[in-house]
């Protein structure tokens, strides 16, 4: 900034590094049965074994009969969405897995229902951010513009997770947790949005969106209205601007 160039921070860097990966630890899924290391452990456990996996992509083609064979996905901390990824392989490759269990083809421990229900609920919750990061990481058109509003929906997708009393207590706490370091340590409650100067938090990262970013949105056709994702309050103040 003394340089006269606003440095804006990578968005996806955000999500991942400084949110997502709050889901990466079971420490933050209380009362899952552990439910993230048993999910590691059963996918290692195919991809460390070549008799086991081709035990997989054979019985699929009973179990997903007609439909591509797939091999389990590990996730790594530092790859952007990995563990969203996992998740939905797992899900789609568990009826497999416990027909192998099942007919003791294979010898892992099967997920317990809680488990299941446990991971398919933190898919469901990483599924947002994770199709946002895809959305923000394309190299064939410009993706600032995007920014304010999707901010706003991860915001509001965070918010009716907490609110959901279908979802178990291991899902709602790690969605609050995670909607407290979003609101926290990234991009605020969402009440203002416009800052004269930017705010800063922890490690002097913003805590908010810089107004550059608001006046690309206003500039871009589909979001000029500002409406819902930025506060009524604040439009006046980015038209000014």
């Amino acid at each position: 900034a003394e340089q006269g160039v606003v440095h804006l921070y990578c968005v996806d860097h955000n999500l991942h590094d400084l949110n997502c990966k709050i889901a990466f630890d079971d420490s933050n899924l209380p009362g899952s049965g552990n439910a993230m290391k048993a999910a590691r452990s059963q996918i290692e456990f195919f991809n460390s074994s070549t008799q086991a996996l081709d035990k997989l992509c054979n019985i699929q083609k009973t179990t997903r009969s007609g439909q591509q064979i797939l091999k389990p996905t590990q996730d790594v901390k530092t790859r952007w969405w990995s563990t969203w990824k996992m998740l939905e392989r797992l899900r789609e490759l568990t009826p497999s897995i416990d027909a192998l269990i099942a007919s003791e083809q294979v010898n892992t421990p099967a997920l317990s229902s809680c488990q299941k229900k446990v991971l398919a609920e933190v898919e469901s919750l990483l599924s947002p951010i994770a199709k946002t990061q895809q959305r923000l990481e394309g190299d064939k058109y410009a993706t600032i513009s995007l920014v304010p509003y999707l901010v706003w929906k991860l915001r509001i997708n965070l918010k009716k997770k907490i609110e959901d009393d279908s979802i178990s207590p291991s899902t709602k706490h790690l969605a609050q947790k995670m909607y407290d370091d979003f609101v926290d340590h990234r991009y605020g409650d969402g009440d203002t949005v416009f800052h004269d100067r930017y705010v800063l938090g922890r490690l002097q990262r913003y805590v908010s969106l810089h107004k550059i970013v608001l006046a690309t949105a206003f500039l871009d056709p589909r979001f000029k209205g500002l409406d819902p994702f930025v506060p009524e309050a604040n439009r006046t103040k980015v038209t000014s601007y």
